[in-house]
């Protein structure tokens, strides 16, 4: 079968909606929808045999997605105690690469344009980049166009020696992992300072995952299941979860490692990622 795409948008949702033309080659759209720049819905949209989607019926898509999240958005501003002013620990950011050298560059020019910056989120910041058995310097050559990021070589070839390599080398008090291929939201920080702030207890964050791209048939499907989207929702974990009789065990629940972040100090404490499970070489 030929590949197909599907055309990505953003759209605000306390805009006008606008009507969508279909252009040529196109199967179908899939729509970010933000509020107040915060994504809070996600939605795909098959083109079937129409060459437009009106302005009406993107009214009605938007609404069936995210009516309920954006009352309780508002709703949360009106009667909540507002965001917090109170910077995070420092933070560091750790990448585990190999051989991506150029997703790695996208993936580090969309961490330095986080807005709000980090210094205004955090007591402190970093960026590392762990390379993992590399098979030339191209990663190496990659972060030396970027002034302060370090960089830092593991040998041992497998994700969970790369992890634990960024454990050892981190400053910071939280530990953030984004996987070599994802471009950062400009608001990514600011989400994990609003987790951190609204559950000061947590040891572990995860955030939203979606597309960067719907350009090949396989990934229109896998969007289609669920993707690694796990909601827009906030969602609190605990020790028991009674509507699940395998938690949690079933780990996919909580997230995706592509965007994921831990109180440093636990991590170290439970003897951090474990290397018998690892996704790379042993």
């Amino acid at each position: 079968m030929d590949d197909v795409s599907y055309r990505m948008l953003e759209l605000d949702v306390e805009a006008p909606p606008p009507s969508i033309e279909f252009r040529d080659g196109e199967a179908g759209i899939a729509l970010i929808l933000r509020r107040k720049r915060r994504p809070v819905g996600f939605l795909l949209q098959d083109r079937g045999s129409r060459s437009r989607i009106g302005a009406e019926e993107v009214a009605r898509l938007v609404s069936r997605e995210a009516a309920a999240r954006v009352l309780q958005d508002r709703l949360r501003e009106e009667l909540g105690p507002g965001p917090s002013r109170t910077p995070m620990p420092p933070v560091s950011v750790a990448i585990c690469t190999r051989n991506r050298p150029e997703q790695l560059r996208r993936c580090l020019d969309s961490l330095r344009a986080l807005d709000p910056p980090p210094e205004a989120l955090a007591a402190g910041f970093e960026i590392l980049v762990i390379d993992n058995a590399p098979p030339d310097d191209a990663t190496r050559r990659i972060v030396e166009g970027f002034p302060g990021i370090r960089y830092v070589l593991e040998p041992k070839p497998g994700l969970n020696f790369a992890r634990n390599r960024a454990l050892r080398e981190a400053r910071g008090d939280i530990l953030a992992f984004v996987d070599d291929d994802v471009v950062v939201d400009h608001g990514w920080l600011g989400g994990l300072h609003a987790a951190w702030s609204e559950n000061p207890d947590a040891r572990g964050f995860t955030g939203l995952v979606l597309p960067y791209t719907l350009s090949s048939r396989a990934q229109i499907l896998f969007e289609q299941r669920g993707g690694f989207r796990r909601g827009f929702d906030r969602i609190r974990y605990r020790q028991a979860q009674l509507d699940n009789a395998l938690f949690p065990c079933s780990a996919g629940i909580f997230g995706a490692g592509a965007n994921m972040a831990f109180d440093r100090a636990t991590l170290l404490a439970i003897g951090g990622f474990d290397e018998a499970l690892d996704t790379g070489p042993p």
